[in-house]
């Protein structure tokens, strides 16, 4: 694991818990940080070849992978926030289920 390919810093966020209100009553909307990490992207890990070809297409979806070092506590109900970006994860690996690498594939929300 080369640590100067992790020069990425994104963002876990966690969605409002169910009956979370705001001051004024109203059900809260705001996601919370969980945490930050320092992760790899990789934009085209995500595409299958035929994927690839229609990248140009319209209705292309801007898929990208996200390796992080193993941590406890990210589900596929988060979200990621990479500086303006809010990424929907699709997908989390545990790397050959040793317990050293996240593998994350996430989808831009538009």
């Amino acid at each position: 694991m080369n640590p100067g390919k992790y020069n990425r810093r994104i963002t876990f966020l966690k969605a409002p818990e169910e009956g979370q209100r705001t001051e004024k009553g109203y059900p809260s909307k705001k996601w919370t940080l969980v945490k930050k990490v320092w992760a790899m992207n990789d934009p085209l890990a995500a595409l299958t070849s035929r994927e690839f070809y229609a990248a140009a297409s319209t209705q292309n979806e801007n898929k990208s992978v996200w390796t992080i070092r193993y941590t406890k506590g990210i589900d596929e109900d988060m979200r990621i926030q990479y500086k303006d970006r809010i990424l929907d994860i699709i997908s989390i690996t545990n790397e050959h289920e040793a317990n050293k690498k996240l593998i994350i594939v996430t989808k831009e929300m538009k």
